[in-house]
This record gives structure tokens, C-alpha cells and sequence, in this order.
């Protein structure tokens, strides 16, 4: 097959079979010729001698006609189970210049379509990976394994037609920059569509203006917070409440990697003083706890900023049980557990083969608990957690090396892209623990929706882009590095068999795999622009502005008796008293002094003496006037309750 690859899941023959005849006979014409060429005896002192075979093609070689070669735009689905997040039917699809054109039953074939049969198989959008690091990983020292190219046609391999790539400016630079710089390798690579993220490693005024740039002008309608990677990208608490409000003022979503960086460094640091050099100190220095308080605490900011926060690739419980808290009380949170969390677990840190336990660093770290992946699935179904990512970034094992000392020099970063959509499925539909219309949900039609591009992506239905997946259910394999579409020379789910592959894809209507061949072109992927206030996040964000709105208390500058409103001014006694109350005093009739009204308990403030030089006052009313004059002096008055208890004493 013209511009097929050699690695495959399912390889099938593109050509027949290649006949070979004797170079001056034409080879044995039966069985009795055979058997005389087998059958003749030979001395020992005699060098053997063999017939010369040569390869010859036949004259008119049958080759298979490619559903490549054969594309002519017009692309019809037949009988397939068609599946979106909201309804499974059987129907036909037709595609028609990169569109659906049509869903519906027995459509008419137009002359000239391609036609697939779908029978007895799933069609669904493609899918779509929310986290991929194709041009450069956090660890800017070393070069990833896997670019757009390599990356995105093993995307396509595993039924992905869209992905979003995370840029990562350097630490005072610029944003913008960096934005353009991932957008250009992204259309000059690119097997498939893509979006970006931008992280944010520092929060300036200069900073801001940017992030409104790329929001308003270059279509990205997300931004990436670390609260972990000390002295490269984390940000402290005052710089990540100011990158959360102004996320939200720009109608975008703000993503963090949710870990204490402080924290782990003072682990990393202690590990390495007690000689724990190797993988394993990569969990033991980022436990689940420092997980939790890492979440938490991004949610409770979120909560006061009212923005859509999204939690990258959670990988305990403690970490999912916070996101489901925070979404009970109101907060719009996302939960993107990754592919490897899904299937694996910490065990692989404590391998005695460094070069494989060094594998599998990814941060936060895989948990060693076996269960906490199971754990994670039920999450993923019932609604705590929304979406699959792969996380996908890869290195070489020569690249890895340079950590063999020191774990915490190791680059961190996994596999997955190619394997998302298996791992779910079988995790997921195959083990009995989710529908397939949630299948859909988390691996395409939850990120289409969050980039505000439903149904445009992420959907079957008439208008929308012909990025379809034609799934066989029935195709048993294992996964190995030797089949993998991806570049680099391990995969973390090395020997794990998975049940379901992508026999037939089409990316922008064009056929990218068929019977699970790859002929994907460089280049071909466009930059997809992602509009800011997706619905499904800002609906309710509006909803909670508009109703959480505080309510200023108007009061009165002269305190009254009445607590629901003003009074006559003249009769203030009984007011209770605020702390560092230091307006007008009121006038005791019983006493015949001014005091301060009464204290916030509702009694006499303990401070106020009943002494007075001046002696009691009285109120003398003259020619209809009121004055207060002085009474004659009392010698001593007795107090029956001073403070401090009863005493029977003249002061």
C-alpha cells in the first residue's frame, strides 16, 4: 500500500502473493520432480549444491486498492451503531467535503462514494486529548520524544482526531511568543487538528495583557496554573488568586497542576540526604496527601474567583474525593484523570530495573494502593471525574538516564495518546462499569464542549466536522512497542490486552486509517480556535455571579433603641454598643449622667462609672424649652453588683 506504515495493530496483506520459479526450469511441475530434487543422495566429500530460486512478480501483479488512494470526498457509512454522549441509534452517515452531511436510515449512496460497512460496529466522534505535550515537555532541558507528527498519527491510530497541546513559555517571557512558536510546529506537523493551552509561569500586568491577547485574538480559551515545579513554573497563592481572576474576567478556564511544590522539594531533599537516589523516591516525596491539600486549596480559590477550574490528571482518591466536595457546594470543577491512572498503578516505581521503574514517572505520581485505579474508573462513571487525558510525554531511556543519581532529575512524562481510547473502553465499556454514550462523553464530547466547539467536534449529527471513529469490538490485541504508532522506545502499558480498535477513521472526511493501516500526511492537522465562555462552564458561573450577589446594610450614624429603624434621637438609652464605638453618648434618666449606650450583650458597659463630678443632672423645662441642670450631689452611692461580684461597700 503506497505511504502505508509497517506498524500496525492488525496488519493485513496489500498485495497478493509473490510466486517464485527455478531460474532455468520454472520449477517443479509436480510432486514426483519434487521428490527426485529432495530425494538425491550426496557424498560428504561433495560441496552441496542447490538449485538457485530468484523472485520474480507476477505480470500483472492484483494489488489491494487502498480506501486512500480511492477517497473522493464523498465518504458513506453503512449500518453502523451510531453513538453520541446522548443516544446510541443505527444508521448511515454521509460525508461530504470534511461535513456530515447526513445521518439517517438507508441514505442513498451517491455515485463515485466510498463505502464502509459499519455493521456490527460502534461509530462514534473522534476522539479528542485534552493533555499532550508534543513540542516540548515542562523539563525544557531535553527534547521530547514524540512530535506533532509522530504524536498526532499515533492519535489517529488509536481513534484520537484532535488534540490539545500545552505551551510552555519560559519563566518572564513571552507568552505570546511561545504560543506562536507551538502553533507553527503544530500546522507544519500536525496529522490531525489541534488547540492550545498556555501555561502561566509568572503573573505581571505584562503577563495579563497577553493572556487577553491570545484569548480575544488567537482562540485559546484556556490557562494552565503550577502549583508544584518549585523555581520553574509554580506560582504562590497571591499570583494564583490574581491568574484566577483574571481568567475568569476573560471567560476562559484555568487548569493547575494540582501539587504542594514547597512541600515536595523539602521531601526531595530529604531523600536524596538518606540515599534514596532511584524511582522510588519519585512517590515517596509526592504523597497522596500532598495531592489533597494541593486540590483543596485550588479549590477553595476558584471558589472565591467563581472560576471553571479544571484539575489536570488527579491521580489518588483523596485528590477525586475533594472535586466531588467542591462540586456539591457549587464550584464548576473538571476532573481529568489520565490514561495511565486508569490502568496502572505506583508498583512499577519499586522495579529492580531502574530503566523501567524510570518509565513510568509522571507527576503527580501513579499510587501504589492496586485499587486506587478501579477507584478512579467508578469516579470517572459516576460523574465525580469528566474527562480523559493521555498526558502524553515521552523520552527516550538515554534521555531519562540523566537522572540515574537523582530521581528528581529524571524528565517525568508517559505515554498515552495512542492508547486512550482502548484503556477507556476496556476499563470502562468492556468491564461492565459504563455506557458507551459516557464512553463518548469523557474521551470526546466533554472536551468538545469545554473548548466551545460542540457539536461542531465531539458529535455525530448533521453539520458537524467528519471526524469519525468506526470502532470493531470484536478486535482482541496486546499492546506492544513493536505495533506502536508512537515514536518512543517504551510503552507503560507494555503486555496489557485490551479488546476494541479503530478499524476505520476519518479526520476532516478523510480517510486517515482503514482496516487499522495508518496514512496519515504531515501537515494536514489545522489549528482549531476555541472560543471564550463555553456554555457549559459559564451558564452556571453566571448563575452563581448573579446570585451571590452581597447586599450592603444601610445603618445610621446616630444609634437608636429601635434595631429595625431610627428613633427620636432624644431617647437613645438601650442601643447596644459596636466595639470602638466613639460617637455621641446618650443621657441616663435614671442616673441622671451620659453614658455610652448599652454593650453588645445588652448591658450596661462595665467601663462607665457612675461617678461624675458635676453630680446627677435633671431636665428643667423653661418657657417650653428642655435644659439639663445639675442635681445636688449625693455623697456616696451603693453598689449592689460591682464587677467582680456582690459587695455591700459605698464607693
Amino acid at each position: 500500500m503506497s505511504g502505508a506504515s509497517s506498524r500496525s495493530a492488525s496488519p493485513r496483506p496489500v498485495t497478493a502473493p509473490v510466486y517464485s520459479e527455478t531460474a532455468n526450469q520454472g520449477g517443479a511441475s509436480n510432486s514426483s520432480q519434487m521428490s527426485s530434487l529432495v530425494g538425491q543422495s550426496v557424498s560428504p566429500e561433495e560441496p552441496v549444491k542447490e538449485n538457485i530460486f530468484v523472485e520474480t512478480k507476477a505480470e500483472e501483479e492484483a494489488e489491494a486498492i487502498p480506501f486512500f488512494s480511492s477517497n473522493t470526498g464523498v465518504v458513506v457509512i453503512k449500518g453502523g451503531q451510531v453513538v453520541n454522549c446522548d443516544e446510541m441509534t443505527v444508521a448511515d452517515i454521509l460525508v461530504e467535503d470534511g461535513k456530515i452531511t447526513a445521518v439517517g436510515e438507508d441514505l442513498e449512496i451517491p455515485e463515485g462514494a466510498t463505502v464502509i460497512n459499519a455493521v456490527d460496529k460502534f461509530v462514534f466522534p473522534g476522539g479528542i486529548d485534552t493533555n499532550t505535550h508534543l513540542y516540548q515537555g515542562v523539563d525544557k532541558t531535553v527534547p521530547v520524544k514524540d512530535d506533532f507528527e509522530s504524536g498526532t498519527r499515533a492519535a489517529l491510530a488509536g481513534g484520537t482526531t484532535m488534540v490539545v497541546d500545552l505551551v510552555i513559555p519560559e519563566k518572564g517571557g513571552s507568552l505570546v511568543d511561545a504560543f506562536t512558536a507551538w502553533k507553527e510546529a503544530g500546522e507544519e506537523k500536525s496529522c490531525c487538528d489541534f488547540a492550545l493551552t498556555v501555561a502561566v509561569p509568572h503573573v505581571t500586568d505584562g503577563s495579563k495583557e497577553e493572556m487577553e491577547k491570545l484569548a480575544k485574538e488567537h482562540g485559546v480559551n484556556s490557562f494552565k496554573m503550577f502549583m508544584a515545579y518549585k523555581d520553574m513554573m509554580m506560582l504562590d497563592d497571591s499570583d494564583l488568586m490574581e491568574a484566577f481572576k483574571h481568567v475568569k474576567d476573560l471567560g476562559c478556564i484555568a487548569k493547575v497542576h494540582a501539587e504542594n511544590g514547597d512541600i515536595i522539594s523539602e521531601n526531595q531533599k530529604r531523600l536524596l540526604a538518606n540515599g534514596v537516589t532511584g524511582p522510588e523516591g519519585h512517590l515517596l516525596a509526592q504523597p497522596e496527601e500532598v495531592e489533597e491539600m494541593a486540590v483543596r486549596k485550588a479549590c477553595t480559590l476558584a471558589k472565591q474567583a467563581n472560576v471553571p477550574l479544571y484539575i489536570c490528571n488527579p491521580t489518588s482518591m483523596e485528590a477525586a474525593e475533594v472535586i466531588k466536595e467542591f462540586k456539591e457546594k457549587g464550584l464548576v470543577v473538571i476532573g481529568e484523570p489520565s490514561t495511565a491512572s486508569l490502568a496502572l498503578d505506583g508498583s512499577h516505581y519499586f522495579n529492580k530495573c531502574w530503566s523501567h521503574a524510570a518509565s513510568f514517572i509522571t507527576s503527580p505520581p501513579l499510587r501504589d494502593d492496586p485499587e486506587t485505579k478501579d477507584q478512579l474508573v467508578e469516579a470517572l462513571k459516576d460523574g465525580t471525574l469528566d474527562i480523559v487525558g493521555s498526558d502524553h510525554c515521552t523520552y527516550d531511556l538515554n534521555i531519562r538516564a540523566q537522572g540515574k543519581e537523582n530521581f528528581s532529575k529524571i524528565p517525568g512524562g508517559v505515554n498515552g495518546i495512542e492508547e486512550r481510547m482502548a484503556i477507556v473502553y476496556e476499563r470502562g465499556v468492556v468491564a461492565g462499569k459504563m455506557e458507551m454514550t459516557r464512553f463518548v462523553e469523557v474521551t470526546s464530547s466533554a472536551a468538545a464542549k469545554l473548548l466551545n466547539l460542540y457539536p461542531r467536534k465531539g458529535c455525530i449529527a448533521e453539520g458537524s466536522d467528519a471526524d469519525i471513529v468506526i470502532w470493531n469490538p470484536n478486535n482482541i490485541r496486546t499492546i506492544t512497542q513493536k505495533t506502536q504508532q508512537q515514536a518512543a522506545d517504551f510503552n507503560i502499558f507494555e503486555g496489557l490486552k485490551v479488546t476494541g480498535a479503530p478499524e476505520f477513521v476519518l479526520c476532516g472526511g478523510k480517510i486517515v486509517v482503514a482496516e487499522y493501516q495508518v496514512n496519515a500526511c504531515p501537515g494536514s492537522g489545522q489549528f482549531i480556535e476555541a472560543p471564550t465562555r463555553p456554555g457549559v462552564c459559564y451558564d452556571k458561573i453566571k448563575e452563581i455571579d448573579n446570585k451571590d450577589q452581597p447586599t450592603r446594610i444601610e445603618r445610621d450614624d446616630v444609634p437608636t433603641d429601635d434595631v429595625d429603624g431610627p428613633v427620636d434621637a432624644k431617647d437613645t438609652f438601650g442601643m447596644t454598643t459596636p466595639r470602638g464605638y466613639c460617637q455621641q453618648e446618650v443621657f441616663n434618666k435614671k442616673l441622671g449622667i451620659y453614658q455610652r449606650p448599652l454593650s453588645a450583650h445588652g448591658v450596661r458597659n462595665q467601663q462607665d462609672s457612675s461617678f461624675s463630678l458635676s453630680g446627677p443632672r435633671k431636665s428643667n423645662k423653661n418657657n417650653g424649652g428642655e435644659e439639663m441642670t445639675a442635681s445636688p450631689r449625693r455623697a456616696a452611692v451603693k453598689v449592689n453588683s460591682p464587677p467582680g461580684g456582690q459587695a455591700g461597700a459605698f464607693w
